[in-house]
């Protein structure tokens, strides 16, 4: 306004708005907000990836490193999920989005074989809105780094306590101690 008082102390623009929490002009707070991703059940074939964010998602990418990724779904409506590698990335062509809230992200199948001792780990989370703009995102608990994976289980046929990948026998020893023996060893066995 020519000769006018200008913006007023504290104000950000001319209709009076203030800078929020997080530097935003008229803003409400959430975009400073934090979501968490972190690993919801596990078995032998598959693992879900959860969510819990103060804002709508309209795409996400991370990487799962550990098992080989044989396959990936999000249950919300409209969601692709596509992978490459270690990588998922999940979007909505209709530029629909996943409501705030929490709930689960990603359904991830993974090859099973020989999965003894190995987790799963996440890394370079992004979460975007249906905009685009980046949402601050950390993976489990910040304070706590082992959140970042998730032991996978094991097959154990034999029922030893052994993973089937590291056991020298699935199945039993016989008194010969012969894995899956008859007990008879050349014709005779002390």
């Amino acid at each position: 306004v020519c000769g006018g008082d200008g913006i007023a102390d504290g104000a950000c623009d001319c209709a009076g708005n203030t800078l929020d929490d997080c530097g935003i002009c008229g803003g409400d707070g959430t975009w400073c907000s934090v979501a968490v991703i972190s690993f919801g059940s596990v078995d032998l074939e598959s693992l879900e990836v959860l969510y819990s964010s103060p804002l709508d998602i309209g795409g996400f990418q991370f990487n799962l490193d550990g098992p080989t990724i044989t396959s990936a779904s999000s249950p919300h409506d409209g969601f692709e999920v596509n992978t490459a590698g270690s990588l998922v990335l999940g979007f909505n062509l209709g530029g629909g989005s996943i409501s705030a809230g929490s709930g689960v992200l990603a359904n991830i199948g993974f090859d099973a074989t020989d999965l003894s001792g190995a987790s799963a780990c996440l890394s370079d989370v992004v979460l975007a809105s249906s905009t685009g703009t980046p949402i601050n995102t950390v993976i489990g608990d910040p304070e706590d780094a082992a959140d970042d994976c998730a032991a996978l289980p094991c097959t154990d046929a034999d029922a030893d306590s052994v993973c089937d990948g590291e056991d020298e026998c699935v199945g039993e020893y016989d008194v010969c101690d012969v894995c899956n023996g008859d007990g008879i060893a050349d014709g005779a066995c002390d």
